[in-house]
């Protein structure tokens, strides 16, 4: 399997594991337990905390996977943002930042 497809891969898992850690996480404050109370009612809160902390877990690990994958991406970036600015010659050939 080539790179882009696991750094696919992982950002689909991402997606979803974020879209069940979001809901859950609504769905467990009291504030809105009126606007989902039929699913509120179908799941019990140990099951919803269960959901939501493990959704949660599975998040962190592919956040990890997905920095490991994308780790030379980040720091060539990271460089051409934040790294030494390269002096470059104007036409009187005095040295200047480039800007």
């Amino acid at each position: 399997m080539d790179k882009c497809k696991i750094n696919y891969a992982i950002d689909i898992g991402l997606i979803i594991s974020f879209l069940v850690v979001f809901i859950t996480g609504v769905i467990k404050l009291r504030v809105l337990s009126s606007i989902f109370s039929g699913l509120i009612d179908a799941v019990t809160p140990r099951t919803m905390a269960f959901i939501h902390d493990w959704s949660g877990v599975a998040m962190g690990v592919l956040v990890f996977l997905h920095i490991v994958c994308t780790w030379d991406s980040f720091t060539a970036m990271t460089r051409k943002y934040f790294g030494k600015k390269k002096l470059k010659q104007n036409k009187f050939n005095i040295k200047s930042k480039n800007l």
